[in-house]
């Protein structure tokens, strides 16, 4: 089972439009698995359900150059590849093909995992059991700009003891906000991208930005999803 954080966006704009070539208004998908069977067949089911697998790499050494050559709307990445870690190749996707969604899949949910990943670009992370439908879910989530998450990875995260919950001083953390940075927080669990926070307060986006690093600074994370987890729990008041 997965959950959904909505509407988190990481990025500016609207989901992207279609690369070249390809069939016209389908999302364009590649699938970087280890595992050649497993990736042929989980392309075999997806090509059913309406979308255009441009390629299948089982080599992580290949994968950025695979990548660049047929310019996918979405990168589905096995984390558990056995050469390169699929993290490791997720970072060098970010920077090659900016616009592209990655998604991660691992057979356990392990919150340290989660967060690398969504430190790392990844905009979800599905199990490898998961059916085709909530893959499917997870790939259209991902091009408007949400996050999928497991939601067993998530509890943990959250959990009083979890990587998030265990924060030392919720008190501090609050009151070290100022009221900006508490509307631009907020604003953020909204689902709000940083040009509409800054429409909506009449600041320029480099200034919206320079507010969320000092958020997530005085907060001692490392990427908006986590701050966002913490304002949802209820621990920060707008």
């Amino acid at each position: 089972m997965w959950c959904l954080v909505e509407p988190v966006r990481m990025v500016d704009g609207e989901p992207p439009s279609e690369g070249g070539g390809g069939t016209p208004g389908r999302p364009r998908v590649l699938i970087i698995d280890g595992q050649r069977l497993f990736a042929e067949g989980l392309a075999e089911v997806l090509v059913e359900r309406g979308l255009d697998v441009v390629a299948v790499e089982s080599r992580a050494q290949r994968a950025v150059a695979t990548a660049r050559a047929h310019a996918p709307d979405v990168v589905l990445i096995d984390l558990e590849l056995s050469e390169v870690s699929g993290l490791t190749v997720g970072r060098h996707l970010e920077v090659e093909l900016p616009a592209a969604r990655l998604i991660g899949l691992s057979s356990f949910a392990d919150p340290s995992m989660l967060i690398e990943a969504v430190r790392g670009g990844f905009r979800g992370l599905v199990n490898r059991r998961a059916t085709v439908g909530e893959l499917v879910s997870a790939i259209e989530a991902a091009l408007h700009s949400h996050i999928v998450l497991p939601m067993g990875a998530v509890q943990r995260l959250v959990a009083p003891d979890g990587p998030v919950g265990a924060y030392p001083r919720w008190a501090d953390a609050r009151n070290s906000l100022t009221w900006r940075q508490r509307d631009i927080l907020q604003y953020l669990a909204d689902g709000l991208s940083t040009r509409e926070i800054a429409a909506r307060l009449d600041l320029s986006p480099n200034t919206v930005r320079a507010h969320i690093r000092n958020i997530l600074a005085k907060l001692r994370v490392r990427s908006r999803i986590e701050a966002v987890v913490l304002a949802q729990r209820g621990r920060l008041e707008r």
